[in-house]
């Protein structure tokens, strides 16, 4: 079921059909799990427990091969400066080499800041997880991170397709809102994971 998601979503060659593609299939399953414990027919007792540090750590890199797959996008991405003559580089064009290497710079943190909040609002301790917490906590801890993943993939999407216009005018404006609703979609995940933990807020 999932390869045939995936394999509909990349078929479209379109970003925001891919995204919505995934949202939903995120969606589907979300509902396919809340509906049994909401209603109480999960019977709690011929479940196996889950095992919360490897959990945490198994969540943790897949939160870190998102990010570092933005890392490397934007490691790789030239700009459409034109770097071969820099002897000839004027006072214009080294202030659009700043502004480059700004917008290099604030891609960089952003991810980076995502990867300190995840670790930040996520316990290591099993003591003080939402897991261990109560059924409902453990529940939204664990459904937040499939959506989590799709926005973290469409911010280092996002900050790919919008540095190489650093130093002009953006083509596609829709990559701007893409990063825009991306970044508060995974300050919102993070947060409500953060509010499951018991004694972090």
């Amino acid at each position: 079921a999932e390869a045939l998601v995936l394999a509909t979503a990349f078929a479209a060659r379109d970003l925001a059909t891919l995204l919505a593609i995934l949202i939903v299939a995120w969606a589907v399953k979300l509902l396919g799990f809340a509906i049994p414990v909401l209603l109480g027919r999960l019977n709690l007792t011929a479940v196996v427990p889950v095992h919360v540090e490897y959990a945490v750590q198994r969540t943790g890199e897949m939160v870190m091969v998102m990010l570092g797959e933005g890392m490397l996008s934007l490691a790789i991405t030239q700009t459409t400066l034109d770097t071969t003559n820099i002897s000839a580089c004027g006072p214009a064009c080294w202030t659009n080499k700043l502004k480059a290497a700004a917008s290099f710079t604030a891609g960089f943190l952003a991810l980076a800041s995502f990867m300190y909040l995840y670790y930040r609002a996520n316990p290591f301790d099993r003591h003080h997880h939402a897991v261990r917490r109560s059924p409902l906590r453990g529940f939204l801890w664990t459904t937040t991170h499939p959506l989590l993943a799709v926005c973290l993939i469409a911010l280092g999407v996002s900050i790919k397709a919008i540095h190489p216009f650093a130093a002009e005018d953006l083509k596609k404006q829709s990559f701007a809102l893409l990063l825009n609703v991306s970044a508060a979609l995974s300050f919102a995940l993070v947060g409500v994971q953060q509010l499951t933990h018991p004694g972090l807020v």
